[in-house]
């Protein structure tokens, strides 16, 4: 029972990282104005208020070990009355490998108001070919104020497919509930609050400062271990880049660029 304890929360730890970047660039769904594509591809409902067609990767180092490095895509087909988003991520090293993939639609009902669902499937396999298949869904809203707010909440449900030793794997829950507002025509102040199955809530504040046309900085903090992180990014005509970096006083050093392209 205790390899399977382990074994669970190992996996949850590595599948589920899709709520654990560099958390900042994700926070945008809670921000009024434009969405950006990773924050579309994680919290689904915020594709209701897609502006544009959107493609793009992100690479991370997380801690600076090879299993936990990953790799992950978005893209964002905008339409009339929403945006259909598909994503997905490779992680791992040495015979260890996550492997993600999920597709979500998110539809306006009014100017204001934005619902999303979202389909997701995971394997993980480890050295002796031990292997876990997940699947699961999320649903969720977003609500725009009109005093430059936004509220939203997504709950997601997962579920394993395969037992390990004759034990079938716990399920797990996460339910993602966040608010945005903005400040000035520079900044916005977000916080998220996350809570999954029987761990504690997890804050995660993040302020972003649109420094100019082309740059802008945010500067966060991670869930579940509390690293601060901070994102640099660019504006190249069609193109967006930036460098994400964070930092665990324990764990060591992370780092990560994403590259958009505009459609």
């Amino acid at each position: 029972m205790l390899m399977l304890t382990l074994l669970a929360q190992f996996t949850r730890a590595q599948i589920n990282s899709e709520l654990r970047p560099i958390a900042s660039l994700s926070t945008s769904a809670y921000e009024v104005e434009e969405k950006e594509i990773f924050a579309s591809s994680q919290l689904i409902a915020s594709c209701a208020f897609a502006l544009k067609s959107q493609l793009g990767a992100y690479v991370e180092n997380k801690f600076m070990v090879k299993a936990m490095n990953n790799m992950r895509f978005a893209f964002l087909l905008s339409t009339d009355k929403g945006g259909i988003g598909f994503g997905g991520q490779l992680q791992g090293s040495n015979g260890f490998t996550a492997a993600t993939l999920n597709v979500g639609y998110g539809m306006r009902l009014s100017e204001n108001l934005g619902i999303g669902v979202k389909l997701e499937g995971a394997k993980t396999t480890w050295p002796g070919r031990i292997s876990m298949i997940r699947i699961g869904y999320q649903a969720g809203l977003l609500y725009q104020l009109p005093n430059n707010t936004s509220i939203g909440i997504h709950i997601s449900n997962n579920r394993f497919l395969r037992k390990f030793k004759n034990n079938q794997l716990p399920g797990y829950y996460v339910v993602q509930t966040g608010i945005g507002k903005k400040i000035n025509q520079y900044l916005y102040a977000i916080c998220e609050l996350i809570k999954e199955s029987d761990k504690p809530i997890a804050v995660m504040p993040t302020i972003d400062w649109k420094i100019n046309e082309l740059f802008r900085l945010k500067a966060g903090i991670s869930p579940p271990l509390n690293m601060g992180s901070v994102v640099l990014g660019w504006k190249l005509k069609k193109e967006s880049v930036s460098l994400a970096f964070s930092s665990h006083s324990y764990l060591g050093f992370s780092s990560g660029i994403s590259i958009t392209h505009d459609f």
